[in-house]
């Protein structure tokens, strides 16, 4: 299997160990023009191209970056995965560029990595997003985020027909640790039928009370 991307992550050679993967990569990433590195992806699991991200760590943010803003799809959303994991807040503004270009793949990686790197800049690019097809990962986002500025929009998703999104909004208010929350887990516990969405809102209400939310009786 052979994946040429046009602005590409790494120089991936079969016959390389890691030992000499990782200098190879670090030379790559300061020789090649632009820092444009051709990708030889061949029959690779992609958790041993992690790996070698891993190893490179933040070297790697600026090639990284280059590849999220090209047209290559495949390229796009492997590089906002990356990013998420490194967590340079280098990587913010770029990813809110690619959240609404209209592919949901690139979007969910996009959201899942702003996130993960926890910056404040990408709320207000995240709340609408709690309306579309991937509102739940949106609604894990902002509670890893923990900007109480989510805590209204993602309310409603407490009683949407989808399930991932009911479970991750419950998770999400815990996470935000806003008072109002108490009395609506509650209610979640009250009301709820599916157990996962229970569970979410038990542990939600033990992270209020571990913040000091909540006061024994």
């Amino acid at each position: 299997m052979f994946i040429s991307v046009s602005i590409v992550l790494l120089a991936y050679l079969w016959l390389e160990s890691p030992s000499q993967k990782v200098p190879r990569l670090v030379w790559e990433l300061k020789n090649r023009p632009g820092g444009h590195i051709d990708i030889l992806w061949i029959g690779r699991p992609d958790s041993w191209i992690q790996a070698d991200f891993d190893r490179l760590g933040k070297r790697a943010v600026p090639a990284l970056i280059k590849i999220l803003e090209s047209n290559d799809l495949t390229g796009q959303y492997l590089a906002a995965g990356q990013l998420g994991r490194l967590g340079d807040q280098r990587a913010v503004e770029p990813l809110i560029s690619v959240l609404n270009l209209g592919d949901s793949v690139v979007s969910k990686w996009a959201m899942a990595a702003l996130g993960d790197i926890g910056d404040n800049r990408a709320v207000d690019h995240l709340i609408p997003l709690l309306k579309g097809e991937n509102r739940w990962i949106a609604a894990e986002a902002l509670g890893k985020i923990g900007d109480k500025r989510a805590y209204e929009s993602i309310i409603p998703l407490v009683k949407d027909s989808d399930v991932y999104a009911r479970a991750h909004a419950v998770e999400a208010i815990g996470c935000l640790g806003d008072e109002k929350a108490v009395d609506l887990l509650h209610e979640v516990l009250r009301m709820e039928r599916d157990e996962w969405v229970r569970g979410m809102a038990m542990n939600s209400l033990q992270e209020l009370k571990d913040r000091g939310m909540i006061t024994e009786k």
